[in-house]
């Protein structure tokens, strides 16, 4: 794995591969911050043939890398040196809503405050590294889609809101589903007061 530090190392490009009977599938950037298991996920030949892979430990790296980002996926820690993945979502979107945030995240009492930032994808630790490249696949493609709508509000990213469901501490309605426990069960979390519960998964 190649050693992190607070400077940003870039991987040499490499051909965009070919989908079936279509034209090359263009090389998107791809910054990873902070967690170093992540990063080496990450920094695989089964995403580095598609992406621009660039890595960083640190939120003030990564900031100076997003300054001159306007489109692509940005895969943070919750927890930084100097910082947290709260700083990042609203630094990515300070620069542009074309860059998309997945935070990775521990501490599931954390994640109100990622939301409310902006990020727009939560996967929770432990995971497979399969889960990961199809969470990644995912924002993707929901990147694509929001591209020739930016600036129109057009919401993409695997948190849901959900209206009707009330939040079991302060009985405010409308919760955002962040994550899967189980096919049956789902993490949620009430921006009102920031609780975070596991329920029902909603259909």
């Amino acid at each position: 794995m190649l050693p992190i530090g607070s400077s940003t190392i870039q991987l040499p490009p490499r051909p965009s591969p070919l989908s079936p009977g279509r034209t090359a599938i263009a090389r998107l950037s791809l910054l990873v911050v902070g967690d170093e298991a992540v990063g080496s996920i990450v920094l695989s030949d089964h995403l580095s043939a598609s992406h621009n892979i660039e890595q960083t430990a640190t939120l003030n790296a990564a900031r100076e890398r997003m300054r001159s980002l306007q489109y692509g996926i940005v895969v943070t820690d919750m927890t930084l040196p100097d910082g947290d993945a709260v700083d990042v979502c609203a630094a990515a979107k300070a620069v542009s809503q074309a860059l998309i945030v997945l935070v990775i995240a521990s501490e599931v009492a954390r994640v109100p405050r990622a939301l409310l930032a902006g990020c727009d994808s939560v996967l929770l630790k432990p995971f497979a590294p399969n889960l990961l490249y199809a969470r990644l696949g995912r924002l993707r493609r929901d990147l694509q889609i929001r591209s020739p709508f930016r600036g129109s509000g057009v919401s993409v990213g695997t948190n849901q809101n959900w209206p009707a469901v009330a939040c079991p501490a302060c009985a405010c309605a409308g919760a955002t589903s962040f994550d899967a426990s189980s096919l049956r069960r789902a993490w949620y979390a009430c921006l009102e007061c920031e609780h975070v519960w596991l329920g029902r998964r909603q259909e």
